[in-house]
């Protein structure tokens, strides 16, 4: 009777942790994700890193998460409007760069509603068990209200905006934008 030789047969599981190890760094391994709005510019940087790899350690490549293996996007819409994110791939131990892109005309989403899709992004990557989660964000939102406005009864909307990232699980905050010095 022959033995199965398993050096050859690779399971899912493994095929998962073989590409995993392709990106791994003293921080874990690196993914890129992102949301519909944020896919554009997320395409164009995972460009220019995987180039700047290609150049220095051929064969490695960094990937970008913004859609399941059928092409369905990572964040489903019901028909009631409700959102949740679905991911397609293990992010345990990973070091992940989300981007989103709240005000982008393009992607056809109101602000509050891709704020709350990142915050549920985040959310699930973290209860995965992703390691850090940095959202790159080219425009802050809310940062016009960094304080109240004197007699005029309103809340500090940007203040309420950073903690309930903060409280989604995100580590760091990337944005370059800024409309306001504060």
């Amino acid at each position: 009777m022959l033995e199965a030789d398993t050096r050859n047969f690779i399971t899912q599981e493994e095929y998962y942790r073989l590409r995993e190890t392709k990106l791994k760094g003293p921080n874990g391994w690196l993914l890129f994700f992102a949301t519909q709005s944020g896919y554009p510019r997320a395409q164009r940087v995972v460009d220019m890193y995987n180039s700047l790899l290609y150049r220095t350690d051929s064969g490695k490549q960094a990937v970008l998460i913004h859609q399941r293996d059928d092409g369905t996007p990572i964040i489903k819409t019901h028909e009631d409007m409700e959102t949740n994110p679905r991911l397609p791939t293990h992010v345990a131990g990973s070091n992940i760069f989300l981007f989103s892109d709240p005000h982008s005309r393009q992607s056809g989403i109101v602000v509050n509603d891709e704020i709350y899709r990142t915050m549920q992004l985040v959310y699930t990557l973290k209860v995965h068990g992703a390691g850090r989660v940095s959202v790159v964000m080219p425009y802050m939102a809310y940062s016009r209200a960094e304080r109240t406005s004197y007699l005029k009864r309103e809340a500090a909307q940007s203040e309420l905006f950073g903690k309930l990232l903060l409280s989604s699980g995100v580590d760091s905050i990337i944005t370059y934008h800024l409309h306001n010095d504060a």
